[in-house]
């Protein structure tokens, strides 16, 4: 058995084919991105949880369901440059972007952003009004470089950082440090895939301001860093020092995953330690079930997978 998407959700067709039946019948599009299966029904339950989106509401666009794993997720996710899952996107006709919402995708800020669509109020229109009203916000200058980043525009995002850096070169207000973060994992690392300068300027971020928060969490990526460098033994130290709370020990353990690290072993000694510190989060169960195949434990999995979908309050596993 297999858990339905609302109903008229498609899943997975060509972007072709979605974008013609768009301007054939006159309707943006939604699309929705997940990584897997789970991710897919865990979204889906968590929004008929909470009632919503409502039916009203999308069937006002043509809505399709990507999982990233497939080749027309794949497809999606490079062209509109989705960095982080699930993210809903709205695009027209012609594939131009009207706006977005990344995780945590909770249902009634999805269907915020897509009324704000419609009204013509996208998130990038407003940061643009924003920040020209108010050149000299570095909090909203970090936001709207973060927005920027994440959607591909680099070009539009660099400049937002070195005014954030420049305007506090010491960190007394923490803008540097987050300001050094975000250049060097979403611009470099995640951006232009620029692994050495990532390195380079996340580990001069931790020399630089070794008590900011940015610096700890500047942790993870740096790893990835490493590893995508061939130092799969430095990733694995810098992430076992600084693991400490269940988020951290998952991030850790997600490593393998998302740079095919191998060393499953090792992961799963990371996953079980964020499920000993907190045992109910389903994420964390998909987590050890995803480590559990890699090391060809598919009995362990399959356990693993079904107490993620049960907790994340899915009726079944999807094959």
């Amino acid at each position: 058995a297999r858990v339905e998407a609302p109903p008229a959700w498609r899943e997975d067709l060509p972007l072709t084919s979605v974008l013609a039946a768009a301007r054939q019948r006159g309707r943006p599009v939604l699309i929705l991105l997940v990584d897997d299966a789970w991710q897919r029904c865990a979204t889906l339950a968590r929004w008929r949880r909470a009632g919503a989106p409502s039916s009203a509401t999308l069937d006002r666009f043509e809505r399709v369901l990507y999982r990233a794993d497939s080749r027309e997720g794949a497809h999606v996710a490079e062209r509109f440059h989705v960095v982080a899952r699930p993210t809903a996107l709205v695009i027209d006709g012609s594939a131009r972007e009207l706006g977005r919402r990344g995780p945590p995708l909770a249902a009634g800020r999805l269907l915020a952003e897509i009324e704000g669509v419609e009204d013509g109020t996208t998130a990038e229109r407003a940061f643009e009004e924003q920040l020209a009203a108010a050149p000299s916000d570095v909090p909203l200058q970090l936001r709207a470089a973060r927005l920027w980043a994440e959607r591909g525009a680099l070009a539009r995002a660099a400049p937002l950082l070195e005014a954030a850096i420049a305007a506090d070169p010491d960190d007394r207000q923490g803008w540097a440090s987050r300001a050094r973060l975000l250049r060097g994992d979403l611009l470099l690392l995640r951006g232009v895939g620029d692994a050495t300068a990532a390195l380079a300027e996340l580990a001069g971020l931790r020399q630089r301001f070794p008590r900011a928060v940015a610096s700890r969490h500047a942790t993870y990526p740096l790893a990835r860093a490493l590893q995508r460098l061939g130092r799969a033994q430095e990733a694995r130290a810098q992430l076992d020092a600084w693991a400490g709370t269940a988020v951290e020990h998952h991030q850790a353990a997600r490593l393998v995953l998302e740079e095919a690290g191998g060393a499953a072993a090792w992961a799963l000694v990371h996953a079980r330690r964020a499920l000993a510190l907190e045992p109910r989060r389903p994420a964390y169960w998909a987590t050890l079930a995803a480590v559990q195949r890699l090391a060809a434990d598919g009995v362990g999995a399959r356990v693993s997978e079904a107490r993620a979908f049960a907790l994340a309050g899915c009726a079944a596993v999807e094959p």
